[in-house]
């Protein structure tokens, strides 16, 4: 980041939108929590990070700040995806149809093209959809 006024600060959300995707993946817990792989269903997605939902009791233990390794298929494209994040923000009740909590996660480590993959099955989805 500079000090300069108009500079872009890469992770201002606002630069990079949210958008709306329907994947259901995996979340390991790579940090200071003990706990097996838990199911996670994705939200939307931007280039620095995601919103995710699932009942685990491990989203109890969770404290922002703790990292996971996500992995999605990517199922028109025929691969999976994995990418790093950290939590950033959880919440119990937010979108109970998805889940009994609700947490957003900022990727890092992680390759562009990775992030890309999960932009583009978003548009994949909305191209798909009624109306997309």
């Amino acid at each position: 980041m500079t000090d300069e006024p108009d500079a872009p600060d890469p992770l201002n959300r606002r630069r990079h939108p949210r958008h709306p995707v329907r994947i259901a993946g995996t979340a390991w817990i790579t940090a200071r929590v003990v706990a097996p792989p838990f199911k996670v269903e994705a939200t939307d997605v931007s280039l620095v990070g995601m919103m995710l939902h699932g009942t685990s009791g491990a989203f109890m233990e969770l404290e922002v700040g703790d990292e996971f390794l996500l992995g999605f298929p990517i199922t028109h494209a025929k691969e999976d995806v994995s990418v790093r994040a950290t939590l950033v923000w959880k919440r119990m009740g937010l979108m109970t149809l998805l889940g009994d909590w609700s947490f957003g996660v900022r990727f890092h480590d992680t390759a562009e093209s990775d992030i890309a993959k999960l932009v583009g099955l978003a548009e994949h989805q909305r191209e798909r959809s009624p109306g997309g």
